[in-house]
């Protein structure tokens, strides 16, 4: 079977369906059909691995088993094993390079990738499933915690609180129920990164599982050459079982604040004042380190400020503050100056509270039920359907021009409002889809991820960037996106980059919002950039079958070295 991107309203029906069927049934071993299974199963079964196939199981929990957050992609593996521990792992590992030739591994730790990576990002992959793989242990007076890949981020940020009573935290994104492996290898960037660093940034030690089935600890001072890359690319090299974090004191009470605008945007002049306000706040060379926020561009719905009718689009600025009162109202008195200079509105909706980092991380998540935002178990259960693309702009000196944010604005004024809202399919079916661009500030000041001895340690390529962008298009787990739906990412990603090139910026990209589309020689230098040739000499060393691989991948030894080779003549 081939790897489908789902385009008919009736497949994502059929794929809710089987889900909700497949949640039903026995998880504990697959049913074996009296089927002859192939090497690598043979191999995975007398291992002794609870593992999952076409050949051996259900077609509902196989189902189930390969799919990923985002349903848009859906790949059809080899086969998948739910791995306990890191043994279970090794052994795995161990079957797929048997193989002539080596099988794909795939590791999947909260199955978030934007991509389907974790399920391999093609079909015939192994996937290695680290779900089970979940503990969390804090060592608050070390300042460190161990974690196991399958831990959500959730979960970590509930239990570094409440462990001991110590009040802990790492840096972490803002969705409760991404896994910890995943957003540890390509980056991490989150509300609390700029000062706190980047969550690969605070990777201190990690336990590896190398091609061979081996396994490897790595820290700042054993095998320091695997882990400056882990920190930034390390899905290339192997998959770690264990992370030990450095961790943070989150006891002082914090800011947490959102504002909105929606009534007051009453043209796109109006959205540009606004963003070049922000802008002009955010680029500031001594702001506070401690302050992380995002801008939302969105279409304006009822949950908005009103009224909203004639407004095509909606501005909210979303963020917290690590430090003192004092501090905050200096920051809102700097915001203030800002808006006035530029002539922008000031919040239509404005809110702002004082509390613990608990309860403002229970409080960011745009998508999970209010009340119980950090219920893993729950949002784990539920799937989306998006297609998104990202962008970096380089040198966090430089922000947007006035007259390519006039063009942005425009291009969305004009074509974000209808489109979407209900249309009819040529087999009849009624779909509706939403778009969101988020700029989250990844400049200003001196953010921690900058300092030349994080720079030094890390693969992590792009650390001088101004705004991290994000275009989201989507709809519901049980419809499907409609072709205007892709259209609309693919356009408005267009405009995105025309505005980074109008205001005379440098592009470079993010591989935890990876783009599947991007051909080799974009995405390798757009996520990379400068770390590119040592990373492919670390790959060449820790990999040269390139058994870790996904459609982005750094390739074998052999090919690298036929690309070296045509790039010198």
């Amino acid at each position: 079977m081939k790897a489908v991107r789902r385009k008919s309203a009736l497949a994502i029906g059929l794929a809710a369906s089987t889900l909700a069927a497949a949640a039903t049934l026995p998880w504990t071993q697959p049913h074996t059909r009296a089927l002859q299974t192939d090497t690598l199963e043979q191999c995975l079964v007398d291992a002794r691995l609870h593992v999952v196939s076409q050949q051996l199981s259900d077609a509902a929990i196989y189902f189930q088993a390969s799919a990923s957050d985002n349903l848009m992609f859906h790949y059809n593996p080899h086969a998948v094993v739910f791995a306990n521990n890191a043994d279970q792992v090794q052994q795995a590992v161990k079957c797929a390079a048997a193989q002539n030739p080596p099988v794909a591994i795939a590791a999947r730790s909260g199955g978030h990738s934007f991509a389907s990576f974790g399920s391999g990002g093609m079909d015939g992959s192994l996937i290695i499933d680290l779900a089970n793989m979940s503990s969390i242990d804090s060592q608050p007076q070390l300042n460190i915690v161990d974690v196991q890949p399958g831990a959500r981020l959730g979960d970590i940020i509930k239990q570094l609180w409440h462990q001991h009573g110590a009040r802990r935290a790492m840096n972490t994104g803002t969705c409760p129920t991404v896994g910890a492996g995943g957003l540890s290898l390509c980056g991490g960037f989150g509300p609390m990164s700029r000062h706190w660093g980047l969550t690969t940034d605070n990777i201190l030690e990690a336990d590896l599982v190398l091609a061979n089935g081996s396994q490897i600890t790595v820290t700042e001072t054993q095998n320091t050459d695997v882990m400056w890359g882990l920190r930034g690319a390390g899905a290339f090299f192997g998959i770690v079982t264990r992370f030990r974090y450095r961790t943070h004191d989150a006891g002082d009470p914090i800011i947490f604040f959102d504002m909105q605008w929606t009534p007051s945007i009453t043209s796109p002049d109006v959205g540009v004042r606004l963003l070049s306000a922000i802008q002009a706040f955010g680029i500031a060379k001594d702001l506070d380190t401690k302050l992380g926020f995002h801008v939302q561009l969105k279409r304006p719905t009822v949950t908005d400020p009103q009224p909203a009718e004639g407004r095509h689009v909606a501005i909210h600025m979303r963020g917290a503050y690590l430090g003192s009162l004092n501090g905050w109202a200096e920051l809102r008195q700097r915001f203030a100056h800002h808006l006035n200079k530029h002539k922008a509105p000031a919040p239509d909706l404005d809110v702002e509270q004082q509390a613990t980092y608990l309860a403002t991380m229970e409080a960011w998540d745009d998508f999970g039920e209010p009340g119980d935002k950090l219920n893993t178990e729950k949002e784990h259960k539920l799937h989306n359907n998006y297609v998104v693309k990202s962008s970096l702009t380089l040198d966090s000196r430089k922000g947007f021009k006035k007259h390519a944010w006039k063009d942005l604005l425009q291009f969305l004024w004009d074509t974000g409002f209808e489109p979407g809202r209900n249309e009819v399919l040529a087999d009849g079916t009624s779909v509706m889809w939403a778009w969101n661009i988020y700029l989250e500030l990844f400049g200003g000041g001196m953010p921690a991820y900058r300092h030349p001895d994080k720079v030094k340690a890390g693969s992590f390529a792009n650390r001088d960037g101004l705004w991290l962008i994000q275009i989201a298009v989507g709809t519901t787990s049980t419809m499907t996106l409609a072709p205007s739906g892709h259209a609309y990412a693919f356009a408005t990603d267009r405009q995105v980059n025309k505005a980074i090139k109008d205001s005379g910026l440098q592009r470079a990209g993010y591989s935890c919002y990876v783009d599947p589309d991007l051909p080799e020689h974009e995405w390798k230098q757009l996520y990379y950039g400068p770390s590119l040739h040592r990373l492919e000499d670390l790959k060449m060393d820790l990999d040269p079958r390139n058994i870790f691989r996904n459609p982005q991948s750094l390739g074998s030894k052999k090919q690298i070295l036929e690309q070296r080779n045509l790039k010198s003549q």
